[in-house]
């Protein structure tokens, strides 16, 4: 090619489809870790934790460093008081999203700038 790409769909569907298999990959990886390390008693299970990540591609002489924080445990806006009843177990943790959402969306932001046309 003379530096401009063919078919610029197929290539953006393409980076899109690595950029899936990669964060679900990587966040499958990190559940299973994450999941060990707390029943190894390594971890307790609400700490923040530094996440680099570096994407290389040889060939394009392209080396890539994004630095992120994965929070194991959101703070709750409100704890509600307990309702009185006793012997009862009540759970007072607020409604969490997708934490697939959350992943892809953060690792979409952080891909952007290579997802743009740099040609």
């Amino acid at each position: 090619m003379t530096g401009a790409i063919r078919d610029e769909e197929t290539f953006d569907l393409r980076i899109l489809k690595f950029l899936e298999t990669a964060g679900v990959s990587s966040q499958r990886e990190l559940e299973q870790a994450v999941a060990k390390a707390i029943a190894a008693g390594t971890i307790g299970g609400t700490e923040t934790m530094v996440a680099p990540m570096r994407l290389q591609i040889p060939v394009l002489q392209l080396g890539a460093r994004f630095d992120a924080e994965v929070k194991l445990q959101q703070p709750l806006a409100h704890k509600p008081e307990p309702s009185g009843r006793s012997g009862r177990h009540v759970d007072f943790s607020c409604p969490h999203s997708s934490r697939i959402d959350k992943a892809w969306r953060q690792l979409v932001d952080t891909m952007s700038p290579y997802l743009s046309d740099p040609w």
